[in-house]
């Protein structure tokens, strides 16, 4: 015999998500859309640093979340951002 209860838990969930350098939200599926409640909400990238020994930036750590047009607009500015567009088409 399988027995059930129904249990009630306090769960932390990823209200937003604003850009590190605009500050806008980095959602993309509004809240109220019924069957996306989780992180796929959200389009971000995640940018690390971190600074190594006798690097000048000894210990030095950071994470940035970045929404789709800051990070586009990152990529945009490297040389090699043509042939990226072309690697993923």
């Amino acid at each position: 015999m399988i027995q059930t209860e129904t249990v009630h838990k306090r769960v932390e969930v990823v209200a937003d998500i604003l850009c590190d350098l605009c500050g806008e939200s980095c959602r993309v599926i509004p809240k109220e859309t019924e069957g996306f409640d989780g992180p796929e909400r959200f389009s971000h990238s995640t940018l690390k640093f971190h600074g190594h020994y006798w690097s000048g930036y000894d210990c030095l750590f950071f994470e940035l979340s970045l929404c789709e047009k800051c990070t586009m607009e990152i990529f945009e500015r490297r040389k090699t951002a043509t042939q990226l567009r072309t690697d993923v088409l």
